[in-house]
Parts: structure tokens; C-alpha cells; sequence
């Protein structure tokens, strides 16, 4: 437990022996503002869910070393939060600068609190039982034997793969040209020095003055209203849609390019997530 053009759909059939036959490949609709793109089906993001979905089968074997693991109700569909997209892509929007700056959104939910009182308690409860790292082994095995987690490739390949192909889109010539238009945008608005490249912008110095990244710090003024100008000029530059469609037109070569595999990947982790829901579904606690 404790372990981010409307185009003709590209179908894309896969030859992957399954139980069931798999649905094509089909690309979702375009949607900038909360970066949906081709791969994100393909990553898996139901963290919260497999902590969970443990803890609740974590309970009796807790219960058998004497320690009582009082397991909160939790929705089924928390996701990382306003801040990044279903592929796990950073989000920064105008609106969202000028509430958060540079910092993320909260990840607020229905039984966000009761949740985080379960892990400080379960964090006291490691802190003052003896052994606990050899319980918490042998809970968290028996969870696993019932819930194996997917495979390394079903984990990272997709995210990996999103994170190779958006290095390569910063460096295409659509996205430089305005990127170079975005820093003179930032000009005119007072902020000289910065480079052409929005995605290396606050500088280390700023992002550490204003504790970006740090639990509990909030944004400041300055920080806002730079973040603000920051994403207006991202937008009004070209600089976003740039490179969005660079992203877009990368993740669809690589899903043609392999189709089987990721089919075998959305398969693996559609059964995962089966699992997981089965879980909780028959030992969830009243709401």
C-alpha cells in the first residue's frame, strides 16, 4: 500500500492471440485544454485504486498480528488531480495559472481526508510496532497473490514512450518558431531573460523562492502573475497548439508503428483494473 484536428480514426487491428477479441486502436477526440491524446489509454493510472484495493485485503492479515486497519471508504476514480492530464501529463492553462501559479491544483476528492487520516495512522502504526517491516511483508504478499500487479512493460511503456516522444517534439520547428515568440511575448510583459523554450521556464531560483513542488507551500503574487503572463503567452504565441500537434502527430506513428504490443498492454491492464474493482466491490466498507 504504502508503495497529460478532428483526424480520420486510424484503426488499428491487432494479432495478438486474447480470450476476447480486442477493439481497435482508435485515437480519441482532440481536446488541448486537458491534453488528451493517443497513448492515454495505454498508461496506467489507478494508483489510488490498487492502494486501496490492498489495504482492504491487507485488513485480516493485519488483524491476525493484532493491529486494526481501519480502512476508509474511497471513490473508485481518483485520478492525479486538476493539474495533469488522463496520460499523466503536466497541465498548465491560463485558468489554472492564475489560481496555482506554478504549483499544482489539489488533488481534492470525496474521502481525500479520511483517506490521509488512514496513512498517518498507518504511519504511526509502522512507527510504534515492532517488526512491522516483516507484517507489512506478509500483508502486502497476500494482497499481491490476490491482486498481481501488472507487468513493467504494461506500467511504464506507454508513459515512457510519451515522455520520449514530447522531448523530441520541443525540438521540432513548428514549436521552435513560436517558442521564440512566446519569449518575446514575456518580454513585453516584463520578463526579460527568459529562454525560448516555455518548458524551461521559472528557473531553478524561481521555482525554489516560491517553493514550487514543496506540500503545504502556496503560490505567491509575483509568482501568479508571471505564471499568468507565462500561460496567456503560450497561448497567444502558438507555442501550445504547436506543441500539442507536434505530440499528436508523434503518438500516432509510434501507435502505428506498435499496435500489437499496446493492445496486449491495454488488455493486461483492462484485467488489472477488473481486479482491482472486484475487490474493493466485495470489501469495501459503507460510504
Amino acid at each position: 500500500m504504502f508503495a497529460a484536428l478532428g483526424l480520420v480514426p486510424l484503426l488499428l487491428t491487432s494479432t495478438a492471440c486474447a480470450a476476447e477479441p480486442e477493439s481497435p486502436i482508435e485515437p480519441p477526440p482532440q481536446n488541448r485544454s486537458e491534453w488528451t491524446m493517443p497513448l492515454d489509454e495505454f498508461v496506467s493510472n489507478d494508483a489510488h485504486l490498487r492502494d486501496y484495493a490492498e489495504a482492504l485485503l491487507e485488513r485480516d492479515c493485519y488483524a491476525e498480528h493484532g493491529i486494526e486497519w481501519l480502512v476508509p471508504w474511497q471513490p473508485t476514480d481518483v485520478g492525479a488531480g486538476p493539474s495533469f492530464s488522463a496520460g499523466e501529463h503536466r497541465l498548465f492553462t491560463s485558468t489554472l495559472a492564475t489560481e496555482f501559479g506554478y504549483h499544482t491544483a489539489p488533488n481534492t476528492y470525496n474521502g481525500v481526508s479520511e483517506w490521509r487520516e488512514f496513512v498517518a495512522r498507518a504511519s504511526e502504526i509502522a512507527n510504534t510496532t515492532p517488526d512491522f517491516g516483516s507484517i507489512m511483508d506478509d500483508c502486502q504478499a497476500r494482497s499481491r497473490k490476490a491482486l498481481p500487479t501488472p507487468s513493467n512493460e504494461a506500467l511504464y511503456y506507454a508513459t515512457e514512450a510519451a515522455l520520449t516522444l514530447s522531448a523530441q517534439a520541443e525540438t521540432d520547428e513548428a514549436v521552435a518558431q513560436p517558442g521564440k515568440e512566446w519569449a518575446a511575448c514575456m518580454s513585453s510583459k516584463g520578463y526579460d531573460g527568459v529562454p525560448t523554450n516555455p518548458l524551461e521556464w521559472p528557473s531553478d531560483a524561481l521555482e525554489e523562492q516560491w517553493q514550487v513542488g514543496i506540500p503545504g507551500s502556496t503560490p505567491a503574487p509575483d509568482e501568479i502573475a508571471m505564471a499568468t503572463a507565462d500561460a496567456d503567452c503560450a497561448e497567444s504565441s502558438g507555442w501550445s497548439e504547436a506543441f500539442y500537434q507536434a505530440n499528436w502527430s508523434r503518438q500516432i506513428d509510434f501507435i502505428a508503428e506498435n499496435a500489437d504490443r499496446l493492445v496486449r498492454i491495454r488488455s493486461e491492464l483492462k484485467d488489472d483494473k477488473r481486479r482491482l474493482l472486484r475487490a474493493v466491490a466485495e470489501n469495501a466498507p459503507t460510504k
